[in-house]
């Protein structure tokens, strides 16, 4: 009777669910659930049923798979760049034209290992951004929509934005290696949203750092009073288990140990600018060392130690002589300077990947536009993120033989930073970009980008103005290998075609992943079925 009881209660709570969070089918199965489980795990089942409208916002975990379409890539030597006479020190890069999530599909069929493990060291993506004209294109959650182009919906919620990432971000946590990490750049509307996402599907024990990046001048002219001058890099890593690749450039470090454990020390010494003794005259006093020992007492033997001389007036110290008669045992002395130790709590948020730039205010969006100005590539991207903010992204990884992941890569930042990168501290980085063709952004932005950096001239033989350096005005030492990813009809029940499809995906694999090796009996169905969106182009049959 009591169980009965149970049962009916917690169905009950599902009822009270709000259908944008749970629409009628998916409660219909929960229920399903509940009146079938065991009576011991009925509260488990419940909280894990219901887990996933626990952020605030919620989106569909499980996208339409047509089962009837699947997706292989198919070299375009047509568009490759620079793929005459490969010689041994060209590095080769890859360039993937079609949908994010089915290139990621395919991705994961030739970047995870015969053991399950990712091959991507770093992943970048800019997504686009969930703006106003989002809203206007059918993506407006508050209200019904009427499909008027090609837009991801969340069939359930209409959050689409937080839907496509989802899907997409899932698949990149399995191509990331163990030790690999990935930055996604958001702006102010998403960034919070995003963040609570990335928590969810990284791990928030795997969360690096957000850094915030100035965007624009603050003399930029405006009749706001608050305006928003910023966005934002989040970082994340695969998994902090792994000792990580990462360059700690301002970590703390613990050099020094004594019975209380592990410290590092600051001057005692106030060197702000207010750090003199006519500023706080009651802070300057002499302090007496030996063996040791300190002391506020001229003793016999002690050394005596004052401030150092700040700004032209005597110096000063932070504490004052009660605070250093109740804490002198955690003071230090070395080199004729007193310093404060500061103990390792293992407790304590170390911040452990935290720098001096995670403010990054030396990346404004001026600095890209730059770029495509000397590219003659105006027009198409309003706020091209500048190569020397990629540059440090991927640069903070300390491995120079990564493989880099963009798949947003439409203007080729990313690109372009990893062929500089490998040029200034000899790297030996290969990039990984994937981009649609709306509006020919493949062939217009992407490729004539790529192809500028790399031979100094455009797709039409012209040459371009723009040097990489002076003494040094093109990375010709690259070369891209262009694929297009490609739609095929399969039904369940046409083995043969499916065999024949798969003996040309494997084929097309070992192009794209020079070091492919089949980690197990390869299904097409399952690996390469292709995600169900609206307007799709038609299949090849």
């Amino acid at each position: 009777m009591q169980d009965r009881e149970e049962r009916i209660s917690y169905i009950s709570k599902i009822d009270l669910i709000p259908a944008s969070a749970f629409n009628k089918e998916q409660k219909s199965i929960a229920k399903s659930i509940l009146l079938t489980c065991q009576s011991d795990i009925i509260d488990g089942v419940y909280s894990l049923i219901t887990q996933r409208i626990k952020t605030g916002f919620v989106f569909d975990e499980t996208p339409e798979i047509n089962q009837n379409t699947v997706i292989i890539p198919e070299e375009n030597t047509s568009l490759s760049i620079n793929i005459e006479n490969i010689l041994k020190e060209k590095k080769e890069h890859k360039l993937l034209i079609g949908e994010s999530y089915d290139a990621l599909k395919v991705l994961c069929s030739t970047y995870i290992d015969q053991s399950g493990k990712g091959l991507i060291d770093v992943i970048y993506i800019d997504p686009p951004y969930n703006s106003e004209k989002s809203k206007v294109d059918s993506n407006n959650y508050k209200v019904e929509s009427v499909l008027t182009k090609s837009t991801h919906l969340d069939k359930f919620t209409r959050n689409g934005w937080l839907s496509m990432l989802n899907e997409r971000l899932r698949l990149a946590l399995r191509l990331l290696t163990e030790r690999g990490m990935i930055f996604i750049a958001v702006g102010d509307r998403e960034q919070a949203y995003l963040k609570v996402l990335c928590d969810e599907v990284f791990g928030e024990e795997n969360f690096i750092a957000c850094m915030p990046r100035k965007t624009t001048s603050l003399t930029t002219k405006s009749d706001k009073e608050l305006q928003i001058l910023h966005d934002y890099i989040l970082c994340y890593t695969k998994t902090t288990e792994m000792n990580l690749a990462l360059k700690c450039i301002g970590k703390k470090i613990y050099p020094y140990k004594d019975d209380g454990g592990e410290f590092y020390i600051v001057p005692l010494q106030d060197n702000g600018p207010h750090g003199t003794k006519s500023a706080r005259p009651n802070l300057w006093y002499p302090i007496y060392y030996f063996n040791g020992e300190f002391s506020l007492d001229d003793r016999l033997g002690f050394e005596m130690i004052l401030p150092k001389d700040h700004r032209n007036d005597a110096g000063r110290w932070m504490w004052s002589k009660n605070k250093f008669s109740t804490s002198k045992k955690d003071l230090f002395y070395k080199a004729g300077t007193v310093y404060i130790k500061h103990y390792y709590h293992k407790d304590e948020d170390q911040n452990r990947y935290q720098h001096n730039k995670a403010w990054l205010d030396n990346f404004q969006n001026i600095k890209g536009s730059l770029t495509m100005t000397e590219h003659d590539l105006r027009g198409e991207f309003d706020y091209e993120k500048p190569v020397e903010l990629l540059k440090f992204c991927i640069g903070l990884s300390e491995n120079k033989n990564a493989t880099v992941l963009d798949f947003f890569g439409g203007s080729a930042t990313t690109g372009q930073a990893v062929m500089e990168l490998n040029f200034e501290d000899n790297g030996e980085r290969r990039f990984i970009l994937v981009t649609n063709n709306e509006n020919n952004v493949a062939i217009d932005i992407t490729l004539e980008r790529l192809n500028r950096v790399i031979t100094r001239k455009g797709l039409n033989g012209v040459d371009v103005e723009r040097k990489y350096k002076s003494s040094f005005p093109y990375l010709t030492n690259n070369c891209v290998r262009v694929f297009d990813i490609k739609n095929y009809q399969l039904k369940l029940t046409d083995i043969e075609r499916a065999d024949a499809l798969s003996k040309k995906a494997e084929n097309e694999f070992k192009k794209l992943n020079e070091s492919y090796a089949l980690r197990n009996e390869f299904d097409i169905y399952r690996e390469l079925a292709s995600l169900n969106s609206y307007m799709r182009q038609q299949a090849i049959k």
